[in-house]
């Protein structure tokens, strides 16, 4: 049976969204002791690499980048690559990953949500039913942290704000929908990577030891560039 363009796609978002959600925990682990523009900084330098070294390795897709793209470029690095990493960082210091990682839905119906009010695009009642769904247990669990401090209510709401820049990011990426997608992310990551790195400098954020280093590099590869390149 031949696989239509639909079923492949939908499959490879699945992939996608496995990637990325496993390092949820892990992230948290090597975290530890990092502040959140370091730790955003670390997952996306490994999620620029990835992209680089797959381009070398995959063949082309799309159209290369030019001057024209380079604004577009930098809004959604600073969306996706500075803030989301950056709040979610932020989110793990205070609130458990299991927790964080069903909170991340949102970022699929906020998705939705602005690719039908920003580009108009059609969604059906089983894709409404299912937005809201997910949004009622992602609200249930920031109510439901509450009972549990509220360092741990302040890290589910800055998960929420994380899935509001990555939706954000995601929706207005579509401006590049047609550019060589290896070559958005190693872009995206390398800038929101580089301001990161400039924000952590100027908060004294403290320096990575080479193991978390090297943990967050690899987990940024696989959970962030991987996840993007698919």
């Amino acid at each position: 049976m031949v696989e239509t363009p639909h079923a492949r796609g939908v499959k490879l978002a699945i992939l996608a969204a496995l990637s990325f959600g496993v390092t949820t925990p892990l992230v948290a682990r090597a975290g530890v002791g990092l502040g959140p523009f370091t730790t955003g900084a670390l997952l996306y330098m490994g999620a620029s690499a990835a992209g680089f070294a797959l381009r070398r390795l995959l063949p082309s897709a799309g159209h290369p980048l030019t001057r024209r793209h380079a604004w577009r470029v930098l809004g959604i690095s600073m969306l996706g690559a500075l803030l989301g990493p950056a709040l979610l960082a932020f989110a793990l210091q205070r609130t458990g990953a299991t927790s964080a990682s069903l909170v991340l839905n949102l970022e699929a119906i906020l998705t939705l949500v602005l690719a039908h009010v920003i580009w108009r695009e059609p969604l059906g009642r089983r894709a409404w039913v299912a937005a809201a769904c997910m949004l009622a247990g992602g609200v249930s669990l920031v109510f439901e942290g509450r009972g549990e401090g509220v360092d741990s209510l302040v890290g589910l709401v800055a998960v929420g704000l994380a899935t509001l820049a990555w939706a954000l990011d995601n929706t207005l990426s579509r401006s590049l929908s047609e550019a060589e997608p290896l070559a958005v992310v190693g872009w995206k990551g390398l800038s929101g990577a580089s301001l990161a790195v400039v924000i952590a400098l100027a908060l004294g954020e403290p320096l990575p030891a080479p193991g978390p280093a090297a943990a967050l590099l690899a987990l940024g590869a696989v959970g962030y560039g991987g996840s993007l390149a698919l």
